[in-house]
């Protein structure tokens, strides 16, 4: 949906006031929404797992924890996907803040992701400037991430800052001269930033924070005793589609917290350059599914790197789809069997072709050469073009099973896309 269209739907908690400055702004605060028995009880649940943390030596599936962590002296960084470590934590993300995101990207709403973060004094855990899109594309911009604090926060806490309106300005490349991914702006970038127009946004216990998946924002670090818990749960429009996989998936992933059925066209959002796919899509999608029933044909799909899409980020290229009629039998060889420019060369295209045909190499060890099954995925999408791609849901399912049992065991293709979005 578009704003105007959300804007149009009728009001369940935000005044409409608040609803139009975070479309212009890009964030909004809150103050006191989450009443005291949310709170006490949300308190004490988080004050359990800081304390099984003294059990807990390192870092480990559940807590992220800080080097100087012991059982004496706890320091929990985060507490890992809390929606799925306590059923009340789950609670919270489908009450009265998932009316709000209703509010702001319209009534079906679906929840991706949540964690709960602490600062402790002295612990080095500014949070840069930075922009969350990258971290998990979608086909719009309609991802946000509602924060809560537990405890009063003032700015010496360590509050979430955001810069106004950055969410209509650029997507920012968060890796670094290296190509290794930072997450954050480059020092360059962070200060080109109108920093002195930030928006700090301490307040009282029970207030909420909300900010779009395209605005800047951080948090300085903390010079107060409390540890500043912030529960942050993060959400889509229903339509909203990832082009990557969920880097903190849990089985509440795409649950629909909020459903009316009201889909419309939303704001197109191509595949940032900073997300780094590269190469082309050279995949046997007949043996995809890994069965009878998921096989597919090379008339289902196939993919091409072809010209630039117009208006998407530098150095984006688009799909085309190439299957059926109007295009060669060449090019769909070329697509679906891979006969074209290879990612491996010498021997290890040797192995990549062998896997090809057969993907006992890649069941066995989990890698073959240096693309898994010869995979490699285009620099970018946009979700119009995607949507060329007939697919029946289950050619869906087959090719989404074939990349999350096989393709994602090797780390060299991550970030990779999640090709059946909506059937996970």
């Amino acid at each position: 949906m578009t704003p105007d269209d959300i804007l149009a739907q009728p009001a369940r908690v935000l005044s409409q006031a608040q609803r139009e400055a975070y479309f212009a702004d890009g964030y909004i605060m809150v103050e006191t929404l989450i009443d005291d028995d949310w709170l006490e009880r949300l308190r004490a649940v988080t004050a359990e797992f800081v304390e099984k943390s003294r059990a807990i030596p390192a870092s480990d599936e559940t807590f992220d924890l800080a080097p100087e962590h012991c059982a004496e002296r706890p320091i929990v960084r985060r507490l890992k996907e809390p929606d799925v470590r306590h059923p009340l934590y789950w609670e919270f993300a489908n009450g009265v803040i998932a009316d709000v995101v209703a509010d702001l990207v319209g009534p079906d709403v679906a929840f991706h992701h949540s964690k709960l973060n602490f600062k402790w004094p002295g612990g080095g855990d500014e949070v840069r400037w930075h922009q969350d899109i990258q971290f998990y594309p979608h086909t719009n911009y309609s991802p946000l991430t509602v924060g809560a604090y537990l405890y009063d926060t003032d700015a010496s806490d360590g509050p979430v800052a955001v810069i106004p309106g950055s969410h209509n300005g650029p997507l920012y490349d968060q890796y670094d001269e290296r190509g290794q991914w930072t997450g954050a702006l480059s020092p360059a970038d962070a200060a080109a930033l109108d920093t002195g127009n930030a928006a700090t946004l301490a307040g009282p216990a029970g207030s909420i924070t909300v900010h779009n998946c395209r605005t800047v924002h951080g948090s300085p670090s903390s010079a107060g005793g409390g540890g500043r818990p912030l529960l942050l749960n993060a959400y889509t429009s229903a339509d909203a589609f990832p082009y990557t996989p969920n880097p903190s998936r849990t089985h509440h992933y795409r649950h629909a917290v909020r459903r009316a059925g009201a889909l419309g066209a939303s704001r197109p959002a191509p595949l940032p350059r900073s997300a780094r796919l590269v190469g082309r899509l050279h995949l046997d999608l007949r043996r995809a599914g890994g069965g009878r029933r998921g096989r597919l044909n090379r008339r289902d799909i196939s993919a091409r790197h072809d010209n630039a899409i117009p208006g998407a980020d530098a150095g984006a290229a688009g799909l085309k789809h190439t299957g059926g009629k109007g295009s060669s039998r060449a090019a769909q060889v070329d697509a679906m069997t891979g006969r074209g420019p290879r990612a491996c060369s010498g021997a290890a295209r040797t192995a990549c072709t062998r896997a090809h045909r057969r993907y006992a190499c890649n069941r066995r060890t989990g890698n073959c050469g240096k693309r898994s099954f010869h995979v490699s995925i285009l620099k970018t999408m946009q979700s119009s073009t995607m949507l060329r791609f007939q697919r029946s849901r289950e050619t869906a399912r087959a090719a989404s099973s074939f990349f999350r049992t096989f393709a994602l065991r090797d780390s060299t293709l991550a970030p990779i896309l999640l090709w059946a979005t909506g059937t996970q």
